[in-house]
């Protein structure tokens, strides 16, 4: 039995390169963001409680990155839907701020691990389509810290703002490499659409 590529061999050869570099340094951050959120859970609440926190939280990201894996188009569709869920709950803040704020002071920052669950199945979509992960990898990331710094701001929640910008940097420049492997995709298969039309 062969084993599946790491790209998606539909993709132009132009593009694979960028991708594998993508899903490769993708993958790396993701180990290491899940190694510090799962830390983190297992110190505090820590125990049972905290593991069972670290499963609970990392069970729908893996279902969906499968999906994703197998299924592209449905892992699109799905993905899109999480992303527009994330920037909504991101709106809210502007709309219920000290009740969120209150929220995650004693829950911790619900938000961002929300926005970590959809950041890793979206690197996995980025496998088959690169320009659609990319878009929607910027969307997760910018638009709800974008949403959130004025609420932060005005509450003086410095630190959480550098947080926020810390841990997302990485994920957007991820995203930026993804929609450019995604472009120059297009691009190769314009041109081979084009010398088809020729012949």
């Amino acid at each position: 039995m062969t084993r599946p590529p790491l790209v998606d061999r539909h993709l132009a050869p132009s593009a694979r390169p960028i991708v594998a570099t993508a899903l490769i340094v993708g993958m790396i951050m993701s180990a290491g963001i899940v190694l510090f959120i799962g830390g983190e859970m297992l110190t505090d609440p820590g125990g049972w409680t905290g593991a069972g926190l670290v499963v609970a939280w990392l069970v729908l990201p893996v279902v969906v990155a499968v999906v994703a894996l197998l299924r592209p188009a449905w892992g699109l569709v799905i993905l899109s839907g999480c992303v527009g869920l994330l920037v909504l709950a991101s709106a809210a803040t502007w709309f219920a701020p000290d009740q969120i704020a209150a929220f995650e002071d004693s829950h911790g920052p619900v938000l961002l691990i929300a926005g970590v669950a959809v950041w890793l199945p979206l690197i996995a979509l980025g496998r088959a389509r690169p320009l659609s992960a990319g878009g929607l990898l910027l969307a997760a990331t910018l638009l709800p810290i974008v949403l959130q710094v004025g609420v932060l701001v005005v509450q003086g929640a410095g630190m959480i703002i550098v947080s926020l910008m810390i841990v997302s940097t990485p994920f957007v420049l991820l995203g930026m490499l993804l929609v450019g492997a995604g472009l120059v995709d297009t691009r190769a298969r314009r041109r081979l659409d084009v010398g088809s039309v020729d012949i």
